[in-house]
Parts: C-alpha cells; sequence; structure tokens
C-alpha cells in the first residue's frame, strides 16, 4: 500500500495499532514513510499512550534515537497492513481519531528542570509509566543509558532516583522493603527519605560491625544526595584559599545541605537506640562524598570548598553522635572509641593510644582549662550544624575534651560504676557539686563491695580518683581549699577525695598503706584534725557494720584494728577514748543472751544509736537469769557507756566539768541498781533485793551528799538538789518495790519457820519489808509521800494481823491446857477473872491514820528509818521480862505463868506497834520539819 493512500486518519489510527501491538518495524516503517503527517511530538505521544510498558526497552530504544538525531532507520521488512481501517468511511476514522486519547507530553516540574525537548520528556513519562504500571523499574536504565550522551539531566536522575529504588527493592532487601514508585519517592521530604531508604539497616544486631551499613550509606544515600551536592556552578574563588589547608583549620562555608543533615541526624537519633549501627555507620562511610554511583559518571565532582564543608560537617556530626551513645557497656565505649579514632584520622591529626593505655597512662589534657570550658553548654553535646558550637567543632579542644570524657566513662566503667561518655561530659561541663558526689560515692560503694584489692589497686585507685577531679590540668587558684578542678570530679575539693579514698583503704583493711599516705608521709595530703575525724568515722562504720559483740572477729575487730593503725594522730584523742570505752562495753554484753526484738539479735549499732543505752542493760538482766546477782557489772558498764558518750548530755568532760561528769555515773549506778532490785523481785529472791536497798542504796546515797556537798562548795551553777532528785528518783522506787513484796506460793511454806534468833520468818520479811519503805520514805519527794504511807499501811494491817493470830493460838493453846481431864468443869470465878483480864489487856489496832499532826511532830529520831523496829523489840522484851529474847513467850502449866504469858505477848505485840509508829513518825519527821523531841518515857 503506497503512502498517497493512506489518509491523516489511517495513519494516527494505523501508528496507534502498530504500538498497541509492540510492532516496532512496521512502527517504524510508518512513521518513516509519512514523518510528514507523524510529527515527532505526536509520534512520541502514540508511542507513550500505546506501546506496551513491559515491552523491552531496546526494542523501541534506535526508533527513539533516530528520532533525536532526524535520520532514517533502513526499513524494514515488514508490511504496513493497513486493511483493518479500509471498512472505515473517512468520517468514521476522523471520529475515532478524535476519540483517540493520547498522552500529552507535559514538562514535569523541578527537580526534573527537562527544558521543552519532547525526546526527554517522554523518556521520563515512559519511564515512570514503566515502574507504575509493571514495577519493573530494573529496566528503566536500559531505557535512559542510551539517551544519557544527549540529555545530562539523565545521569543524574538515575543516579539519585533510579539507582537507590533498585538497589534496595531488587538488590538489597528485596523481601523486607516497601515498595514505592519513583514519583512517590520523590515526593518525600528529606527525612522521610532517609527513613525510607535507611529502614532495613542496622536490624543485624547480632555482629559488633556489620559491612551493609556502610555498603546501604555507599550505596543508598550516597547517590541520592548526589542531586543536592553536585551542581554545575563552579565555586566561588573566595573559597579557593582553603584548598590546602587542614580540616579543622578551615571555617565552615555558609552553605546548608538539608538532606545531608537529615541523613547525620537519622545517625545520631540511631545511636541512642544501637551504637553499633552508629559506629558502623562512621566506620564505613566516608561522608556524602564517599558514593557508589554503579558506573556512572559523575559530571559535576565537589569542589574542593564544598568537599572541606562536607568533612567539617561529618565529622562535628561524628562527635555528637559519640555523645549521643547511650549505652554504658564497655564494648560500647571502645566503639566510640573507634569513632574517636576515624575522627582524627579525617582531621589528620597524629594517632592516639589505644583505650587501656589512655587509662594506664593518665596524661594531661592539653588546651583546656576551666575558662574554655565556662564557655561552652551542655546543649551543644547534641547540636553538629550550628557553626557557633564549639564542643561538636573539628577543632583539637572539642576532639581532646571528647578524648578526656571517654577516658573519664571507661576509668568509672573499670571501676564497677558504669557511664556514658555524655554523663562524664556533662559533669564537666554542668559543673554540679552535688551530681558529682552522688556519682563518687557510687563509684566510692561500688569498689568497697567488690572482693578485697591488693595495695597496688589502690595505689593506681588513688591515681585515677585525683586525675578524674582534674584531668591531670592542675589549677593556678592561690587557696589550696577553694582549687577547683576540670574533670568530672572537679567541684569536689581534694582533700574531701583523700578522705573517702582514705575511708576506703580503712573498710578494705588497707592499714599499712593509709599510714604511710596521711600520718607517715612528709606531705600533709589531709590537716590532722580532719585526719582525727575520717579515722573516728571509718572506725564507727565499721562497728555499726558489726553482726556481733565479738571483738576478736568481724567489724569489732576492724574497729578497733582502724584505732590501732593511727597512734600518732589519735593520741590524747577524746574520740579515741569514747571508742575504746564503747568496745569495752559492747565486748562485755557480748556473753549475755540478748533480743531487743523478735527474731533480730542484739548487734553493736543498737547499743550505740539507743536513746536510752542503760535500758540494754535492763534488757539482759530480763532476759537472763540471776544475772542481777552481777550488779557490779553491770555498775560497771553502765558507767562505762556514760564514759563512752552514750548517755545523752552524759559526758560533759569536753567542757572540763568533772562535777557534772560524777553526777551522771551516780544517776547510772542508781538506775543500774534500781532495775537489779527489780530483777531480784521478780525472780522471788527478796533477799538480794533487800541487801541491794540496805547496803548499795546507802552507799549512792552517801556518794549524791557528797557530790552535792562539793557542788555547793565549787559554787556550780547547777542546784545541787537536783542531782539528788534525779538519782534519788530511781532509787526510792526501787526501795518501795521492795517493800511491796509478796511472797509467792512456793515461800509462803517457810514462814512457820524461825530465823537464828527465833522469829518467824513471815514476822522477819515484814521487817525487811518495812525497812525498805523506810529507806523509801527518806529518798521520795512529797508528792509520792501518800503513796508510800498506804504501802506501809498495808505492812501495817499484815503485822496486826499476824500478831493477832499468833494471840489467838497461844489463847488456844492456854485453855487446853487448863482444861481437867474426865469432863470436870473450870472453875467460873476462875474463868471469869481470866476473860476480864484478856479484855482488859486487849486494844485495837493503832492505825497510821490514826496519827494526829502533834504525833507526828513529836517523832523521836529524825533520818533513823523502820529498820529501828527490831533493836526496840529486842529491847522492850529484855526490859518487860528479864530474859533472853529467846524466852519471851512462856508455856508454863500453872494457870498464873499463863496469865503472864499471855501479858508478856501483849506487851509484845503493844512494842512492836509503838516501834513500828515511832519509826514512821521519825521517818516523816524530817520531811515536815519536826523538831527532834525527848524520849518518851512510856515507851522507857
Amino acid at each position: 500500500m503506497t503512502n498517497e493512500k493512506l489518509s491523516r486518519a489511517k495513519i494516527i489510527l494505523s501508528a496507534a495499532n502498530f504500538a498497541s501491538k509492540a510492532n516496532i518495524p512496521a512502527l517504524q516503517n510508518l512513521f518513516f514513510q509519512h514523518y510528514q503527517t507523524l510529527n515527532r511530538e505526536l509520534f512520541l505521544r502514540i508511542l507513550l499512550s500505546c506501546l506496551p510498558e513491559s515491552l523491552d526497552p531496546s526494542r523501541y530504544v534506535p526508533l527513539i534515537e533516530s528520532l533525536i538525531l532526524n535520520r532514517t532507520l533502513p526499513e524494514s521488512k515488514s508490511s504496513n497492513d493497513t486493511s483493518a481501517l479500509d471498512e472505515f468511511h473517512e468520517e468514521d476514522l476522523e471520529g475515532l481519531v478524535r476519540r483517540l486519547y493520547l498522552l500529552p507530553l507535559t514538562p514535569l516540574r523541578s527537580p526534573y528542570n527537562t527544558a521543552d525537548d519532547p525526546v526527554l520528556i517522554f523518556l521520563i513519562h515512559r519511564c515512570l509509566k514503566i515502574d507504575e504500571s509493571t514495577g519493573l523499574i530494573s529496566e528503566i536504565p536500559a531505557l535512559l543509558n542510551p539517551f544519557i550522551r544527549y540529555f545530562p539531566f539523565l545521569n543524574k536522575w538515575i543516579i539519585s532516583s533510579i539507582l537507590p529504588l533498585i538497589r534496595i527493592s531488587y538488590e538489597y532487601y528485596p523481601n523486607d522493603t516497601t515498595f514505592m514508585t519513583i514519583q512517590e519517592f520523590e515526593g518525600l521530604d528529606d527525612k522521610s527519605a532517609v527513613c525510607y531508604l535507611l529502614s532495613n539497616t542496622g536490624n543485624n544486631k547480632s555482629v559488633e560491625f556489620d559491612p551493609s551499613i556502610g555498603r546501604d550509606f555507599r550505596c543508598l544515600i550516597g547517590p541520592w544526595l548526589h542531586r543536592y551536592t553536585r551542581s554545575p556552578k563552579k565555586t566561588s574563588s573566595k573559597h579557593q584559599s582553603h584548598l590546602t589547608r587542614p580540616v579543622h583549620e578551615i571555617s565552615s562555608i555558609n552553605k546548608k545541605y538539608p538532606p545531608i543533615e537529615e541523613t547525620f541526624s537519622w545517625v545520631i537519633d540511631r545511636a541512642e537506640i544501637s551504637w553499633r549501627t552508629a559506629v558502623s555507620v562512621i566506620e564505613g562511610w566516608d561522608g556524602p562524598e564517599d558514593c557508589d554511583l554503579g558506573g556512572y559518571k559523575d559530571d559535576f565532582p565537589l569542589e574542593e570548598g564544598e568537599l572541606t564543608y562536607l568533612k567539617r560537617l561529618y565529622v562535628s556530626s561524628a562527635i555528637v553522635t559519640a555523645y549521643a551513645i547511650s549505652e554504658e557497656s564497655r564494648a560500647a565505649l571502645k566503639g566510640i572509641h573507634r569513632v574517636l579514632e576515624r575522627i582524627i584520622t579525617l582531621m589528620g591529626m597524629g594517632p592516639i593510644p589505644s583505650l587501656e593505655s589512655s587509662c594506664e597512662q593518665l596524661k594531661a589534657v592539653k588546651k583546656i582549662n576551666s575558662k574554655i570550658l565556662s564557655q561552652w553548654s551542655i546543649k551543644d553535646l547534641q547540636l553538629f550544624s550550628d557553626e557557633g558550637n564549639n564542643v561538636s567543632a573539628p577543632t583539637d579542644i572539642s576532639i581532646n575534651f571528647l578524648h578526656a570524657s571517654l577516658v573519664s566513662a571507661t576509668l568509672c566503667d573499670r571501676l564497677g560504676c558504669s557511664i556514658s561518655v555524655k554523663k562524664a561530659a556533662t559533669l564537666a561541663l554542668q559543673k554540679n557539686k552535688d551530681l558529682q558526689r552522688i556519682l563518687f560515692d557510687k563509684l566510692i560503694m561500688s569498689v568497697k563491695n567488690e572482693h578485697k584489692y591488693s595495695e597496688k589497686f589502690f595505689v593506681r585507685l588513688r591515681n585515677e580518683l585525683l586525675w578524674l577531679r582534674s584531668w591531670g590540668v592542675e589549677d593556678t587558684s592561690i587557696n589550696e581549699y577553694t582549687k577547683s578542678g576540670i574533670g568530672i570530679f572537679g567541684q569536689l575539693s581534694k582533700e574531701c577525695i583523700e578522705i573517702e579514698f582514705l575511708k576506703l583503704l580503712l573498710s578494705n583493711a588497707c592499714y599499712n598503706l593509709a599510714s604511710s599516705l596521711y600520718e607517715l608521709s612528709n606531705y600533709t595530703l589531709i590537716s590532722r584534725d580532719t585526719l582525727r575525724e575520717a579515722v573516728i568515722t571509718a572506725a564507727t562504720i565499721e562497728y555499726d557494720g558489726a553482726s556481733n559483740a565479738n571483738i576478736s572477729r568481724g567489724g569489732l575487730k576492724r574497729c578497733n584494728d582502724i584505732l590501732r593503725a593511727f597512734p600518732n594522730t589519735l593520741s590524747k584523742s577524746m574520740e579515741l577514748e569514747k571508742m575504746e570505752k564503747l568496745l569495752q562495753v559492747t565486748s562485755d554484753i557480748g556473753p549475755y543472751r540478748l533480743v531487743l526484738k523478735k527474731g533480730e539479735p542484739f548487734r553493736p549499732v543498737n547499743l550505740r544509736c539507743h536513746e536510752d543505752p542503760i535500758l540494754i542493760l535492763g534488757k539482759i538482766l530480763e532476759q537472763n537469769r540471776a544475772s542481777y546477782k552481777r550488779v557490779a557489772e553491770f555498775i560497771n558498764m553502765a558507767k562505762i557507756m556514760v564514759q563512752a558518750g552514750l548517755i545523752k548530755n552524759g559526758d560533759k568532760r569536753s567542757n572540763r566539768n568533772q562535777a557534772g561528769y560524777e553526777e551522771m555515773l551516780i544517776i547510772a549506778e542508781s538506775r543500774i541498781v534500781s532495775m537489779c532490785i527489780d530483777a531480784a523481785l521478780f525472780e522471788d529472791d527478796f533477799e538480794v533485793a533487800f541487801s541491794y536497798v540496805t547496803v548499795r542504796l546507802k552507799n549512792i546515797i552517801a556518794s549524791v551528799r557528797t557530790q552535792a556537798l562539793n557542788m555547793r562548795q565549787n559554787k556550780c551553777s547547777r542546784d545541787s538538789t537536783s542531782l539528788a532528785n534525779e538519782g534519788n528518783d530511781w532509787l526510792w522506787r526501787a526501795a518501795l518495790q521492795a517493800g511491796k513484796y509478796r511472797q509467792s506460793t512456793e515461800t509462803q511454806k517457810f514462814n512457820e519457820m524461825r530465823d537464828a534468833s527465833g522469829k518467824r520468818m513471815d514476822i522477819v520479811n515484814l521487817e525487811k519489808r518495812i525497812d525498805c519503805i523506810s529507806q523509801a520514805l527518806q529518798l521520795a519527794p512529797k508528792d509520792a509521800l501518800q503513796e508510800i504511807l498506804n504501802v506501809y499501811h498495808q505492812c501495817e494491817e499484815e503485822l496486826n494481823s499476824i500478831l493477832e493470830k499468833k494471840t489467838e493460838d497461844e489463847r488456844c493453846f492456854q485453855d487446853d491446857d487448863q482444861r481437867m481431864p474426865g469432863g470436870f468443869i473450870r472453875t467460873p470465878s476462875r474463868q471469869a477473872k481470866i476473860l476480864s483480864s484478856s479484855l482488859t489487856d486487849e486494844e485495837k489496832p493503832v492505825s497510821l491514820f490514826d496519827l494526829s499532826r502533834a504525833g507526828m511532830m513529836r517523832a523521836q529520831s529524825g533520818l533513823s528509818a523502820f529498820s529501828m523496829l527490831r533493836g526496840k523489840l529486842t529491847e522492850n522484851d529484855r526490859v518487860t521480862t528479864g530474859k533472853k529474847p529467846e524466852a519471851a513467850v512462856g508455856s508454863d502449866d500453872s494457870g498464873t505463868d499463863a496469865l503472864g504469858g499471855r501479858e508478856r505477848v501483849m506487851r509484845k505485840r503493844d512494842q512492836l506497834k509503838n516501834a513500828a509508829v515511832g519509826g514512821l513518825a521519825s521517818g516523816v519527821g524530817w520531811l515536815i520539819g519536826a523538831p527532834l523531841p525527848r524520849e518518851n518515857a512510856n515507851d522507857e
């Protein structure tokens, strides 16, 4: 079919038909035969609209290339069969042409910058359509590669858009990547594009170094950044002077690369999640200029000025990445050291020693001082693109600061107190003394809790602690005690560190090293007073940590060893004497069974921290049977407590107030005697309690009077009567408790027995109780008299009851003796006489409350108490009967003797009663101000 026979409509429809059937030879013949009808733009639109997207580009690339060159291809042998259109009228064909929809060749907006060339526009539209329809983006390079020489833009577009998508979707992560079209990818903002390209990067956490991470940055991020970093515009001449200067000496070019900054931000953010990924990026990628273009030519290489700026930006981001690694492990610190080595290599600086060598050498940090660090901010640790950021700027000072922070974190990690490099840098910049002290205490505690170390370790530890304070840079301040360091412990004084180190030595039993450093050394590292206080504090800590009261082992032994390690420092010190007394009393308590709370045995710290440690001695008396018999031992322990300063306000020797010190000793003794009396009564040992009342109490009273006299003579500021009141308060109560004593059921069976003088035991006990009441009456305050008199009244009633029972028993015995055998009746007159005599001699018991104040004012004796009762009974018996006390109660068979016996019995009772009342009156009289009366003749 000749060209003249084809109308325009047939040509267009035939071209569309050939294109839809991918009949490239026929289409080629048709185009060249009718190129005047099928102009280039129309032909490209037909191809774009009708050519199948799955068609291999190699089949139609020559045809497109011929359009560019305006040359005719050899005619194909394929025939242009248009017979299918012969059936249609021309009008119908025109209608079909009008209804035929052909895609326009619309120029695309930036970043394509395709100008107005229809072939370039067609190629881009064809690529986008292939990608959207089939997803065969891997076929696009085959379509575009032949045209790169004609359109340089295609080279840049393939590198920055096509190549990253092909690699991530088909080569690197075909099964893990969400497919994205070219237009979708190019429509992403910078941050989203970076996240998409690196969505699978660093997910393998099982390896220390993942080479695929560097590959992804080199082959995905590098090509994607190519469109932003390459420009045909040359660098201005004002930057040419930087070409031969080192990186760290060149100021940054005032130029922004948002996509690059987003890339570095991703690395920094990733460092907080996975430090291995961040370190692998720095080690495996050299920055934006390090990119794999897949064999494509870089038409616009970076100028030296731009390279230098990008390298500065890369180094700054690497520094910030090192600070962003939050993990505190040893492996993470080693990773940061690799980053630091990488930074130094990029900056052209000299090599640095290994991390282990740096920790051993502890060299001084160069070019850093307090003035420089005062101008830095903690916020700078997170910023890398700010030109005024001194922390992340690629300079010698910032690198040295990072290295010092890294070594500080490593030293802390080696000592069992891990911190991040950022934490170390923050402590140095923030200069917060409280935060530094918290970390320091944590570090010391970590070392203390570990197993025992050698002295060599502690020598090295001291050097490390001092280096962490100053980073080897000595302050030039004049005052030694106000100097501060630039390290992570810079706000802690040097003396503070020495003191805590000393305590650490003592807690680890390194006594020889501690003594040689701080007591025997020619250099005064700690002042003498501070050293003394530190040693006492360390000894106290060991004492408090002791679990038992055995001084030969455990905490008490260590406490004692510490005190012996510094003889020159602690000589003649009050603190040493107190600690020795504390150890002594603790050791004395050790043999006894003592439980302060259920399930919690006694620990030495309970004694030192107790508000009233004498109560602990009371617990011992309660829990150890018959321990009250060791009253002298307990008194000694109480006095040692006073000497050890355990009694609040007890040891006043610091003011050289010997009177106050003696006063507390007397009060402590009074309390112990009181406790022992109570313990003896609780265990039903009245005899021991009575002996303490009659002997110990009298001795204490004598001591109180002597001390009070001395206080008056020395004109002591404290009232001397307060001493007597405070000490006597414990004594009179104990004496009163003894006076209240009631025999138990087990001891009542001995009441009928008699002592060596022939008296019944129950009467003897009553006499002793009355003696105890007499002692209480002498010592008690006026407001306690009523209570004591009530107790006496009870004793009086018991005595009267015993005497009445005794009289009744004797009367019954007398009546039985007068009865004749055989049932003879007693003579009435004799019986009446006897009854009359008995009624005449009987009297009602005289109670205390029947006595008047006038009777009390006539009391005979002053301070002799109820203890005179026994003497009066014996004396009256002798005056009345003229016999020995043992014969006071007769048992003659005659009635006269019986009557005389009854008289004697009644007389004895009256004498006992009168003696008791007289003793009471004498005890009360000195309290109410009664003068000493003359002796009563009736009593004689």
